[in-house]
């Protein structure tokens, strides 16, 4: 009989202790605090003083500016923000729920890896044309260079090859090297002997004629067109209702200088005001200009493209423009030879104001003797329908 009590004593400590387990029990969003389950702060949150009723939120504080904290917890303190270093800059903004994000400087710096721990690396500069600009997570690429291909010679490679060839090309000269002079002298005076041969100025890669407006004047098939200067000298001022300037001049265009071996005189002589004045109104007379704005850009394109790349200097100085002028557009715009040409003509447009004319482009080129590159700026602006040909309005 003295058991019972024992037993009854041991059953109900059984009890209160599963009772006591399965009331400590908590879930995934709660923790646990000297016995009771307290739920866990909100992101963004920190707990300052934990819950007193079981199954409740204890006191939560919203992070402090400059701190954050991205998931439901328990911490006695947010976590700051993370620095950007002086080579990165800002792409998120921190906030209470998540941190700053950062990145290498874009166009200075760049990184290779994800979280660039230590430093961000300098980009580095094209001397030349630049095919992939630097960025934040990759090295500027630029035109120059090449990437070896497997097998290829390396650079003591091609030093003794090259030193070689120099040795082979010396012995060649000292064993027969006078023969073949001799024998390439009298090949080029035989060419210079034979009748009809091409003039060089016939032979230049840039005076490709294109054909004119279909519209227009359209010469023979394998025809050339005629020179400029003799159209220049058969205009009649007045003699048609084109718009533009009307007065006569009374003066006549005067062909270029020719030597005495039939070439033309050097044009690397800046024209006269004068000649070029006379040039000038014996183009307004022959064509006009559709109502556009002086600087369209669809004025200037032809001359952009066909002028020689040789002679674009040149051509610049005898418009009017300046050698430190001429400098400026070309470091403004390195590697690119249209943009230069097109900031040239601006700043032409710019300096002479309503001085500047297409004819007066048109004159200069005259003078400059490129008169298959006029011609074919003066058919590519009638076929665009920018220019008219006065003769075709009369006609």
């Amino acid at each position: 009989m003295a058991a019972g009590p024992v037993v009854l004593l041991l059953l109900l400590l059984v009890a209160s202790v599963a009772v006591a387990t399965s009331g400590t029990r908590c879930a995934s969003d709660e923790y646990q605090n000297l016995g009771l389950c307290c739920k866990l702060c909100p992101a963004g949150h920190y707990l300052l003083q934990a819950c007193s009723v079981n199954h409740t939120t204890g006191r939560c504080v919203r992070c402090e500016h400059g701190t954050f904290m991205s998931h439901p917890n328990r911490e006695a303190d947010c976590w700051p923000w993370t620095r950007c270093r002086e080579d990165q800059e800002v792409v998120a903004a921190g906030s209470e729920s998540s941190d700053q994000q950062c990145q290498c400087r874009s166009g200075r710096f760049y990184c290779d890896s994800e979280d660039c721990m230590e430093s961000c690396f300098q980009c580095q500069r094209c001397d030349g044309l630049t095919l992939q600009a630097c960025s934040a997570t990759r090295n500027a690429v630029c035109a120059t260079e090449v990437s070896p291909e497997p097998g290829s010679a390396g650079p003591w490679e091609w030093l003794v090859l090259s030193g070689a060839l120099l040795i082979a090309v010396f012995l060649f000269l000292c064993l027969c090297g006078r023969k073949v002079v001799m024998w390439v002298v009298s090949w080029l005076k035989r060419r210079a002997s034979e009748p009809g041969l091409a003039s060089p100025r016939s032979s230049q890669p840039d005076e490709v004629l294109i054909p004119m407006n279909p519209m227009g004047d359209v010469p023979a098939p394998g025809s050339e067109a005629p020179p400029l200067e003799e159209e220049a000298l058969a205009l009649v001022p007045g003699a048609g209702t084109c718009p533009g300037p009307s007065g006569d001049t009374g003066e006549s265009v005067e062909p270029q200088a020719v030597a005495a071996t039939g070439s033309p005189a050097a044009p690397e002589q800046a024209p006269t005001a004068l000649g070029l004045s006379i040039l000038e109104q014996k183009y307004e007379q022959k064509y006009f200009l559709r109502n556009m704005p002086s600087d369209d850009i669809r004025i200037y394109y032809e001359f952009e493209h066909q002028v020689p790349e040789c002679k674009w200097r040149m051509f610049m100085r005898f418009i009017g423009l300046d050698e430190n002028e001429i400098e400026i557009c070309e470091r403004e715009n390195p590697g690119n030879l249209l943009e230069q040409h097109h900031k040239m003509l601006l700043k032409w447009t710019q300096k002479l104001g309503r001085k500047t004319s297409i004819f007066k482009l048109m004159a200069v080129l005259h003078k400059m003797e490129l008169h298959t590159c006029l011609q074919n700026i003066i058919n590519k602006l009638i076929a665009e329908n920018i220019l008219v040909n006065c003769e075709e309005t009369t006609n």
